[in-house]
């Protein structure tokens, strides 16, 4: 028999019942494995909105719109190659705003050079020289632009598949990420290798390159993402993307709750059970209902079984994206 926690005492004033300790469940009540980590993914939400942006009016030519993005990801990975003091890179012949058909594609395109933190004049792209422009920003930005265009292009040309990338542009045209500023974890494993992979924060990088890893979750373990201070949103769809390797480890069923009040009480926003993968890196994405709809200033999606649990503890995730619907 599983235990449940009881809800708390129902009656008397918030602070009087949070200093009882009788507000219910809790992010505190739950075991922690792991530090709170601070979140740093506002670029990743200004990436997914340029390239939404570029697809609004690339949309009905997407021939064209391929050419563009395949163009900005060939100047991208240029920039990438030069030492940051010195990057510059020249926009191909072509302007882009031809490739895309109008200005203001080209106008978005420059949108995407920005969201890395990137200037772009006259056809050159150029680092910031300004104190806003951190190089260490900026490098993570550019990883995130260059895979995600990467993995869009990918897609575009499998037959197959040939229109689900302009369907993950078009649901970033309509549909805003929410970005963070803390997660936090039941438990996580670092690999120590290069970039942080391993952590909590992975889960929200924008990069499936890394991956959370739960090293005892495949019975039951949790992850939680907190909106910066004073900022509530709903959520009207949520991602998960599988990881690198092991299937086995791929997550089956969880709970996703919001809270209000900053993860000292929750409500369930979804349900879903019997969720396969079938690949790796394949992004799914699960729809809440409008009835469950609420302000929440944190998202915790707590899993209760892997794929194989049998087989080996270990629960892993490349990416969690939430999403609002633009007003």
């Amino acid at each position: 028999m599983t235990s449940e926690a009881l809800p708390g005492r129902q009656t008397g004033s918030t602070e009087w019942r949070r200093a009882r300790g009788e507000l219910g469940s809790s992010s505190a009540s739950l075991h922690v494995q792991c530090p709170k980590r601070q979140c740093v993914d506002h670029h990743v939400s200004e990436v997914f909105l340029a390239l939404g942006k570029l697809c609004s009016l690339g949309k009905d030519k997407p021939s064209i719109l391929g050419e563009t993005l395949q163009a900005v990801l060939g100047i991208l990975h240029r920039v990438k190659k030069v030492p940051y003091r010195s990057r510059q890179a020249m926009l191909q012949s072509v302007s882009l705003a031809e490739s895309v058909g109008n200005r203001q594609g080209a106008s978005n395109v420059q949108q995407i050079i920005q969201a890395i933190g990137l200037s772009m004049a006259e056809g050159l792209i150029s680092q910031h020289r300004s104190t806003d422009s951190d190089p260490i920003d900026i490098a993570l930005a550019l990883t995130v632009a260059i895979e995600n265009l990467e993995s869009l292009l990918a897609s575009a040309n499998k037959n197959d598949q040939s229109a689900s990338w302009l369907e993950q542009l078009a649901f970033y045209s309509e549909n805003e990420r929410l970005h963070g500023s803390w997660a936090e974890a039941s438990g996580e494993k670092a690999d120590g290798v290069g970039v942080p992979s391993g952590i909590a924060t992975a889960a929200f990088d924008g990069l499936c390159s890394t991956k959370w890893l739960e090293p005892n979750g495949s019975k039951g373990c949790w992850l939680t993402y907190f909106l910066p201070d004073k900022i509530t949103s709903p959520v009207h769809f949520y991602e998960l993307m599988s990881a690198n390797d092991c299937p086995e480890r791929d997550p089956r069923d969880w709970v996703l709750e919001g809270s209000s009040d900053g993860g000292w009480t929750w409500n369930k926003l979804d349900y879903r059970q019997s969720q396969f993968f079938s690949k790796r890196f394949e992004r799914k994405r699960y729809e809440v209902s409008v009835d469950k709809e609420r302000l929440c200033n944190a998202f915790r999606l707590r899993f209760l079984e892997t794929r194989d649990s049998s087989s080996q503890p270990r629960l892993q995730l490349s990416c969690v994206n939430f999403y609002r619907k633009k007003e």
